[in-house]
């Protein structure tokens, strides 16, 4: 990827789960495209978009795909990518979106597109990372012809490097992950760097390590690390290359052991500093072992003032993936992406008690967008609002049960939002009662329009004034003229020259 997109303006990759990638993999895969690009636009040409047809995803449920659909591609947006190209739509092969019918992962996609124009995603990016993982392309060479099997040589080295990668985003910090040929221009984009199972290792390459920590940075790095060069061949000193005196393992203070983190030899060299983590945790951390390795490398990062852009806590042992996008102009707006992860070949795990802390200002108005649901023969779609509770610093989210992906919009001044509200079953030739919430998480009252549309119908458009950040909901009623098992509904406000466009639900005519 990094070596065929030198040249190129925009850097495109395909991301495909399996049954045998970790839950860390969309994560990773779309911080690796962040980082190789930097700063160029980073596509995702393809995803899965986990077919009823593919063997891999036939024993879940419609709903269960959706689910992992939309946790996909959420994260692909969360973590900054500037656009997707969603394969699939009535193709005649596995990866086959639809067949023409309307399933759970259509829906799941009109929600989401809908959703990303609403909260004005094309104005959000994801904040530069500080911190970056450095994957050897030599490394993988090596220990794949050594493979011996699953997670073993190859397989076993990239799950080092996903274990890592997943731990530093536990932490709340955002990672990039770059090749080591980026490493001339990475030493002076990053204030970190991390090198999981990195054992071989050349002269030129340890000359830049050292000046990055003697020039303030701070160096990780995991068992084994420089035990040869880039031939294989075994040095005669550990590290090699003059690193051992980056890493006086025998001088060094040890930081003690935490939640089954292997011995780490710390040392300050002038600004800088280095950690050697004795022993290979990064599998064992996506297995479910060393829970404290988030924890250890917080503490080492915020030595070299490195810090968490949020705190992620809930329920059970796996958190769901969280980032961050912030608003490119004016305004201040932030969006909060909590989505779960899928497993080897397992749906998506639900995290319970989720809540979310985030440095900063207090927002004007928080509004949580949850996946349109039917619940007591009501159908919702839309933001709704959510309170945020001040805490040293900045603010505290509760969000709950998270299943699929959830976003979270932070309001300094965004433009209007719409949530909607209708019987899910109705009847032909009765009038339908739908309540569109309008919200103006802005400054400035505002003077509106609403207006329903459905299918073979229009509501007269109603005048609303909405007050500065507050909202206001507005009956309005339509009567269905045919029987349908699907009628698409949505409404619209108009403010001036321009409209928001609600999510559309559907309603079942009888």
């Amino acid at each position: 990827l990094e070596a065929y997109s030198r040249p190129m303006d925009t850097v495109g990759m395909d991301i495909y789960p399996t049954p045998w990638t970790d839950r860390a993999f969309v994560p990773y895969a779309v911080d690796e495209l962040l980082g190789v690009a930097q700063g160029r636009l980073a596509h995702v040409l393809e995803c899965e978009v986990f077919s009823s047809r593919a063997d891999d995803w036939k024993k879940f449920s419609d709903q269960q795909r959706a689910d992992l659909l939309r946790s996909e591609l959420w994260t692909i947006y969360g973590h900054g990518a500037d656009g997707l190209l969603l394969w699939g739509f009535s193709r005649d092969d596995s990866f086959s979106l639809t067949d023409g019918e309307f399933n759970a992962r259509v829906l799941a996609c009109r929600d989401t597109s809908h959703l990303m124009r609403m909260l004005g995603l094309a104005k959000l990016r994801r904040t530069p990372a500080q911190v970056a993982l450095l994957l050897d392309p030599d490394a993988y060479l090596r220990t794949g012809a050594l493979d011996g099997g699953s997670l073993s040589g190859g397989s076993a080295l990239d799950g080092e490097c996903h274990g890592l990668h997943a731990a530093v985003l536990a932490a709340g910090i955002p990672c990039d992950v770059v090749m080591a040929a980026q490493l001339a221009t990475a030493v002076t984009r990053y204030r970190a760097l991390i090198l999981p199972a990195s054992p071989l290792m050349d002269q030129a390459t340890a000359d830049r390590l050292t000046a990055f920590v003697s020039a303030g940075g701070t160096l990780i790095t995991v068992a084994p690390f420089a035990i040869a060069n880039r031939w294989g061949e075994p040095s005669l000193t550990v590290p090699a290359c003059g690193l051992n005196e980056l890493f006086p393992i025998n001088l060094a203070g040890v930081l003690p052991a935490l939640g089954g983190i292997p011995t780490i030899a710390f040392a300050e060299h002038g600004a800088g500093r280095s950690a050697a983590i004795a022993g290979a945790v990064g599998n064992a951390y996506l297995g479910g072992g060393a829970p404290g390795l988030p924890q250890v490398l917080a503490g080492i990062l915020a030595r070299g003032q490195v810090l968490p852009a949020l705190r992620l806590t809930c329920a059970g042992a796996v958190p769901p993936d969280a980032a961050l996008l912030a608003s490119t102009g004016a305004g201040g707006n932030r969006l909060l992406v909590v989505a779960a992860q899928g497993d080897r070949a397992g749906a998506t795990r639900t995290a319970t008690s989720v809540a979310v802390e985030i440095p900063g200002a207090m927002p004007h108005a928080v509004f949580v967008c949850p996946p349109t649901a039917i619940s007591d023969g009501v159908v919702r779609s839309g933001p709704r609002s959510l309170p945020a509770t001040p805490v040293a610093g900045g603010c505290r989210l509760e969000l709950g049960t998270v299943t699929s992906a959830l976003p979270v919009l932070l309001c300094g001044t965004s433009t209007p939002l719409l949530g909607l509200e209708m019987p899910a079953r109705v009847k032909v030739g009765s009038p339908v009662s739908v309540v569109v919430t309008c919200y103006n998480p802005s400054a400035a009252a505002m003077a509106v329009s609403v207006e329903l549309r459905a299918t073979g119908a229009t509501a007269a458009a109603t005048a609303v004034r909405i007050p500065a950040y507050g909202q206001a909901a507005v009956p309005l009623t339509f009567t269905p003229t045919a029987a349908t098992p699907r009628l698409c509904v949505t409404a619209v406000l108009r403010s001036g020259a321009s409209e928001t466009v609600a999510v559309p639900v559907d309603l079942a005519v009888e």
